[in-house]
């Protein structure tokens, strides 16, 4: 068994189940990435280990949240969660579910480190993430937790992987980033973060 892992539903053409990564077992954190399959044929369930590349690194408290691109190319982001060393990350990942290899789209002023933060999915690109903990000591567990609300904007990382055809394994994380000078992140293919206050700032245009 396991605890603090991700998970989320793949319903496209390469992949259908659901989806599970990481998470904590007795052995201690790791980066296994499971799918659980024949729940819709309504049949016997069976999981399977998927063989993934360029995988994250061990982590558990993370999110996991299934997106698509505007052609329906199917992808899970993993972002944040606490690694092997007790350290929280504020990283971001992309499993492209055809090739099944993942590539980290690294990013300027992304949200401090954290665990436990709430991550969904709106109008199909844009993750909405909301809050998460992290200072963790072992005697008191979490001792910071946030409030703040970040827009997470990839639509037109996608498109661009859409238009050239290319694979999340083929772009290096370093040709995804560009920084933006104030509150956010912009990434060369429009990949933005930008802090959002209960009341919802507006957003700059991608």
């Amino acid at each position: 068994g396991r605890a603090a892992h991700g998970a989320c539903w793949l319903g496209g053409s390469a992949l259908q189940g659901m989806l599970v990564f990481g998470g904590r077992t007795a052995e201690g954190r790791n980066n296994e990435c499971w799918l659980l399959e024949g729940v819709q044929a309504g049949g016997v369930c069976s999981w399977r280990e998927l063989d993934t590349s360029g995988v994250p690194c061990a982590r558990s408290f993370h999110s996991l949240t299934e997106l698509k691109s505007p052609q329906g190319r199917e992808f899970a982001s993993v972002f944040g969660g606490i690694d092997a060393n007790n350290r929280h990350l504020n990283d971001l990942h992309l499993l492209n579910t055809s090739t099944l290899s993942w590539a980290r789209v690294a990013a300027t002023a992304a949200p401090d480190g954290r665990g436990c933060a709430a991550v969904s999915l709106q109008g199909g690109s844009d993750l909405i993430l909301f809050g998460g903990s992290s200072c963790w000591s072992d005697e008191a567990g979490a001792t910071k937790f946030y409030s703040e609300t970040f827009q997470i904007s990839l639509a037109k990382l996608l498109k661009v992987i859409d238009v050239t055809s290319i694979s999340t394994s083929d772009t290096p994380a370093t040709a995804i980033v560009a920084s933006q000078p104030q509150k956010g992140i912009q990434g060369l293919s429009g990949a933005s973060a930008t802090p959002r206050e209960p009341a919802l700032h507006e957003m700059p245009s991608a």
